[in-house]
């Protein structure tokens, strides 16, 4: 380790190494003022290369019933501190191997990731306010990842990127194309989200991306959220009498009631299997629907669905659905069909 203070900045850098190896675990250089008073206004940066050497410690990091068992870790990051506090952190991350753990289960490692992160402080919130200095500092700013990827259990998650804060008393989550499939399934070994909607994903196993989605959560153990997303080449399997969707655009709420889908597709794929055989090719389609959760009875219903089928057939319509723990289930559907003539010249027409 070198030490250097000049002109009231002091200046340290050094490289921590493998016991008994030449081998490089990591790196840093820093340089700012009062480092030794506990107000230190300067910057740090590090060049991390972990290996498997802290396996052992990784169970003590955990966050609800998620564990780290064994990584490693890569990558680089540079820290900006203002009279004790972190102000700014930004770096790459390169991370070969990552082994979680969801209550007694481990799950199937994850590999390849890489990322590039951030975190700053809330502008509005000034270190010496009393809220902020009862927050730990991540709670205090916005974190951001970019272009984050890895591979899991056969799947490679194509990169998206994603934004989390504490606000208001919650937690926000801000992603952009996000890839349905393969973190449905990760989702779902992890035990993130509440019962409802991780029974949700496994019934109706939705593939497809969703752009620009916001995901807010209370601090407490309610149960509550609100989910909303632009949806891109959705596809839904059809579960319970609910429809089965494929190809579809719109604009998604969600929250623990119900929700609300509104559809602006171009073509897209609908079937009802335990009704009709077969799913239709439809265009140009127009509609709204929704659901709600009342009790032990879920309504899904649309009372404005547009839409073309084959090249001179427009169909309108809307139907209920309401399916019933304790009963039957019941289906109102209203169906209009119009077939639009093409026109014709005098030249074209026999």
């Amino acid at each position: 380790m070198d030490l250097i203070y000049r002109r009231g900045l002091f200046h340290a850098s050094g490289r921590a190494m493998r016991p008994g190896t030449t081998e490089q675990l990591a790196s840093f250089e820093l340089v700012g003022r009062h480092f030794f008073r506990g107000d230190f206004t300067g910057q740090v940066y590090a060049d991390i290369n972990s290996g498997r050497l802290f396996d052992g410690l990784a169970e003590e990091y955990a966050w609800r019933n998620i564990r780290a068992e064994g990584f490693d870790l890569g990558g680089q990051v540079w820290m900006t501190f203002r009279d004790g506090h972190i102000e700014q952190v930004s770096g790459n991350l390169e991370t070969p191997y990552l082994q979680l753990g969801v209550g007694l289960q481990s799950l199937a490692p994850l590999e390849n990731i890489r990322a590039k992160f951030g975190w700053r402080r809330h502008d509005t919130l000034g270190e010496r306010e009393p809220e902020a200095a009862a927050k730990p500092w991540y709670a205090t700013g916005e974190f951001h990842v970019k272009e984050l990827e890895w591979e899991w259990n056969g799947n490679t998650v194509s990169p998206f990127s994603l934004r989390f804060s504490h606000r208001d008393g919650g937690r926000r989550l801000i992603a952009d194309a996000l890839p349905l499939q393969p973190l449905r399934r990760l989702v779902a070994g992890m035990n993130l989200l509440p019962g409802r909607a991780e029974r949700a994903l496994e019934n109706y196993r939705p593939t497809g991306r969703l752009d620009r989605v916001m995901l807010n959560l209370p601090t407490d153990d309610s149960g509550g959220f609100e989910l909303t997303a632009a949806l891109n080449n959705i596809g839904v399997r059809a579960h319970d009498g609910a429809p089965g969707v494929s190809g579809l655009d719109g604009s998604l709420v969600i929250d623990r009631e119900g929700g609300f889908v509104r559809v602006n597709s171009e073509g897209l794929s609908l079937g009802f299997p335990e009704l009709f055989r077969g799913f239709w090719s439809l265009g140009d389609v127009r509609a709204g629907v929704a659901w709600r959760f009342e009790g032990g009875v879920t309504r899904v219903y649309a009372d404005d669905i547009r839409m073309v089928y084959g090249a001179n057939t427009r169909l309108t319509g809307a139907f209920d659905l309401r399916m019933d723990q304790g009963g039957e289930d019941n289906l109102g559907l209203r169906v209009g069909v119009r077939m639009v003539r093409p026109i014709c010249l005098p030249t074209s027409c026999q």
